[in-house]
């Protein structure tokens, strides 16, 4: 029987749909024989659990900014309240990178200790590399992206919270500051110190996103990433 692994995830508080790959995986899972409780301990479900919570994390942060950003909270709360969830967001995408490395590094045998086993470090990539030149591959294709989502991570971490501000359409008045909109900077370390003559104008608008504009760039490579553990953990189906 199915061992419903996403049940126990942060999905079951939004209504977000479950990456299709996690169903098929846990489909899958539940044809193995054995008690549900035997299930729950085997490796593989334990590993599919591990990701999918994380990926459920980043998923209902997005969701909640989402709803934010609909709600009819002006501007300047919106603002707050983006840049504070932004925070977990982040925290949420790294710990989905180190969960997939912990994956990797258990089912290829990498005997990598635990602060190597981290997609910021060469030594967790060159023992992929070693172990198997496909897996390797299949997740260096987007290491361009994990590299700027650890970046975006640390600043906000270990520097500053994220920068968002708002943006109004025209100068201050009654009208404009209820129309404003809140806009991300695209710098990761830029904080308020840096905000004399950076609001957003025509001159500098590359330097403004909108608040949702990595979750939008980031979320395919993070289900593309879970599909890869899925597919690993269905060829470890028979152990755990």
């Amino acid at each position: 029987m199915p061992t419903h692994f996403f049940n126990r995830t942060a999905y079951r508080l939004v209504p977000v749909p479950v990456p299709d790959c996690f169903l098929k995986l846990d489909a899958l899972l539940g044809s193995l024989d054995g008690r549900p409780i035997q299930l729950l301990a085997a490796q593989s479900v334990r590993l599919a659990e591990l990701v999918c919570r994380r990926m459920a994390d980043v998923d209902y942060w997005n969701y909640q900014m989402e709803t934010v950003l609909r709600s009819r909270a002006d501007p300047w709360q919106k603002s707050i309240a983006i840049g504070t969830m932004l925070n977990a967001y982040l925290g949420g995408t790294k710990s989905l990178l180190d969960a997939t490395a912990i994956v990797a590094n258990e089912l290829f045998a990498l005997e990598l200790r635990p602060k190597q086993t981290d997609f910021g470090k060469p030594v967790f990539w060159r023992a992929l590399e070693a172990a198997s030149r496909q897996h390797y591959v299949s997740l260096a294709v987007h290491r361009p992206l994990f590299i700027d989502v650890i970046r975006w991570r640390d600043a906000a971490i270990h520097r500053s919270t994220p920068l968002v501000v708002v943006t109004l359409p025209g100068p201050p008045s009654r009208e404009t500051l209820k129309a404003g909109t809140p806009k991300l900077s695209a710098d990761p370390s830029r904080d308020v110190a840096h905000l004399a003559g950076l609001f957003p104008s025509p001159d500098n608008y590359q330097e403004w996103l909108e608040p949702l504009a990595l979750c939008k760039r980031w979320r395919p490579a993070f289900v593309a990433v879970c599909a890869h553990v899925c597919t690993w953990l269905a060829g470890q189906r028979s152990g755990g």
